[in-house]
């Protein structure tokens, strides 16, 4: 299940990462070609593995489910914003635009 998440979440990458604008102007053919070949794919196998994780989840006691998103979603952002602003803003030397 986590192998088909990871590789649903890389085709969404590569969607992405073809849109991005190159030096020249263009894209790169390669990835607007292999987009096409994954869109048939990429957005479904997302759905259909949230549905299957859909029941899991209804069948937990609200508090149950709550605390466990608490903890994987809520709990890292805090960590990673804390840290975030305590090196960006008060103790990582600063980075200036010219080198």
């Amino acid at each position: 299940m986590d192998a088909l998440r990871g590789v649903a979440v890389l085709l969404v990458v590569v969607l992405h990462a073809a849109g991005i604008p190159r030096a020249n102007g263009a894209g790169i053919e390669a990835w607007t070609e292999l987009n096409m070949y994954l869109e048939p794919f990429r957005m479904p196998l997302l759905m259909f593995l949230s549905g299957m994780l859909l029941p899991r989840s209804l069948s937990k006691p609200v508090s149950h489910y709550l605390w466990g998103k608490f903890a994987a979603i809520v709990w890292p952002l805090a960590l990673w914003l804390v840290s975030f602003g305590v090196l960006i803003y008060h103790g990582a030397p600063a980075i200036s635009a010219t080198g």
